[in-house]
């Protein structure tokens, strides 16, 4: 079969429309890919925030220092993933010490105190209303044994671990406290002298 020259330039025409057709629907449809993995991830964060602040209040300093956890927990998943640039594994080293006392600031990793129940005692008082007085007793039940430095304490809280005459269950409450202010003073250290180095 013998083609003329006009026919291999019309085939040739055909064959580069096709390829710019079939380019151009993979490019689209892999741009829509990118934006509908790009709108699921928006949409994800948004979602996260809405049911933060649903609950979220104003009464203490609690929800604050989530807000922070919050932002702090993403910023570490986007770090996590990056090798942009020298000094990286510091940034991803900082957030998750920072992650990691918030923990203790937000008592979620304590002592895990566990105390007797309390005891509600009714009586009357001298307008004959009935009222309750609350007994407990102070021994401690159980506690996560953790090591907590006690030589510096007086830096953070106000109570004299020396004493030979301070008992077991303050020793252990005022280990806890203490532990939560060092966590606190480290956390804002670390914000202070690092937090400007965050960034990508």
């Amino acid at each position: 079969m013998i083609i003329s020259r006009g026919t291999v330039f019309l085939l040739l025409i055909w064959k580069r429309i096709n390829n710019l057709f079939y380019n151009d629907i993979y490019i689209f449809t892999m741009k829509r890919k990118r934006d509908r993995s790009e709108s699921n991830r928006i949409r994800s964060k948004i979602n996260r925030w809405v049911r933060f602040l649903s609950k979220e209040e104003d009464w203490d300093y609690c929800f604050m220092i989530e807000m922070e956890r919050m932002k702090l927990q993403q910023m570490e998943e986007y770090f996590k993933e990056r090798n942009s640039f020298i000094g990286i594994e510091y940034v991803q080293r900082d957030l998750r010490i920072c992650l990691r006392l918030l923990n203790i600031i937000q008592e979620k990793d304590n002592l895990n105190i566990k105390l007797p129940p309390l005891k509600f005692i009714p009586f009357i008082n001298k307008k004959g209303v009935k009222m309750y007085s609350v007994e407990s007793k102070s021994e401690i039940i159980s506690y996560k044994k953790l090591y907590v430095n006690t030589r510096n304490a007086n830096r953070f809280v106000k109570f004299d671990f020396t004493n030979p005459q301070i008992d077991k269950t303050q020793m252990i409450m005022n280990k806890d406290c203490l532990r939560k202010e060092k966590a606190w003073y480290l956390y804002n250290l670390i914000r202070t002298y690092r937090m400007f180095g965050w960034w990508d």
